[in-house]
């Protein structure tokens, strides 16, 4: 609805059983939308840039998603509220609009995150490409200015959190275990130097995701003990990190990708990985030999792989009984 410009005007009990609005795409939409929607439970706002207008009241509301949509206003967290997207410069008009919480404007426009920002029903936030976004927490004041954390006591209530091209964040830090999550992703962060140095106690996290974090050069220690349900990771775009954590890696892992992280293919402990059952390497990899010809296998495979995926410059990939059948 590209040439959509008004939403006519409403009467004050307008649309009194929607359940789900969804406005897209809608790039000349100018005006307000219907100030109460008692039934509504999911919202979604995406590539609206003229749509200035604040958020209906919605008390039972129990997803928001505002992508691209700069203007839209939020006039608080509704306590129903269980998943939460936002994504581009409307970053600053949300919490800027969350009077009466910890969520305060700090020094050069950025805006500090703490948890007293969350309702306890939520259980999946993603924050993408807020570049005025950074984090902070009461109890981390020996932190240098220089490195803001992501405070991860701040969601434990979460069961998905995802962290996208966040700037300013330079490491995590955590002083209590993570029972409910389940799905974690950091990508784009290139300031993101470290995890807790006691490794991220996430009992029941299931998919873990680091992607396209330049500095950083390891991942969370105990990996093996602190993760026990980790079945799948993967590592994107970090070329600093040079080996897996000592101890080896979670019992449970049964994929694993690793994309343009050269230093840690060249380390010795993925060949002991017998946990593993899919294995995807795309990269430079000299130790992988010439893996873009057919017929080639890559070498010091774990025993127990049954898929992999192997590519420098193209695609291939096969079965691990196919590709040693074709060397004999």
């Amino acid at each position: 609805m590209r040439y959509w410009e008004m939403w006519g005007p409403f009467e004050s009990n307008a649309f009194p059983q929607l359940e789900t609005l969804v406005i897209v795409s809608c790039p000349r939409l100018r005006g307000q939308l219907p100030a109460h929607l008692p039934a509504l439970g999911s919202l979604y706002i995406e590539k609206c840039e003229q749509l200035a207008c604040s958020l209906p009241s919605a008390p039972v509301i129990r997803e928001l998603r505002i992508q691209h949509s700069s203007k839209v206003r939020l006039q608080g967290v509704p306590p129903s509220l269980e998943v939460l997207w936002i994504e581009g410069s409307q970053v600053e008009s949300m919490f800027e609009a969350i009077t009466n919480s910890n969520c305060q404007p700090s020094s050069s426009n950025f805006y500090s995150f703490l948890g007293d920002c969350l309702p306890s029903s939520l259980t999946q936030l993603t924050i993408h490409d807020c570049s005025k976004l950074h984090f902070s927490n009461k109890n981390a004041d020996h932190l240098p200015d220089f490195l803001p954390s992501l405070p991860l006591d701040t969601f434990t209530n979460l069961n998905e959190l995802n962290i996208y091209n966040c700037k300013y964040i330079g490491c995590v830090t955590v002083s209590q275990s993570l029972p409910k999550l389940a799905a974690f992703s950091i990508r784009g962060c290139p300031n993101f130097v470290s995890f807790p140095t006691q490794g991220l106690p996430a009992p029941n996290l299931f998919e873990f995701t680091i992607s396209d974090c330049n500095k950083l050069e390891s991942l969370p220690s105990h990996m093996n003990t602190l993760l026990p349900k980790l079945e799948y990771l993967c590592i994107d775009d970090c070329p600093e990190i040079e080996s897996f954590p000592e101890g080896g890696m979670p019992p449970s892992l049964r994929t694993l990708w690793i994309t343009n992280c050269h230093k840690l293919l060249g380390s010795p402990s993925l060949a002991s990985m017998d946990m593993l059952s899919e294995l995807h390497i795309r990269g430079p990899c000299e130790e992988c030999g010439d893996v873009g010809v057919q017929g080639s296998c890559p070498p010091h495979l774990p025993p127990t792989i049954d898929n992999w995926w192997m590519s420098q410059t193209g695609e291939y990939g096969g079965r691990k009984a196919a590709c040693l059948s074709n060397q004999t």
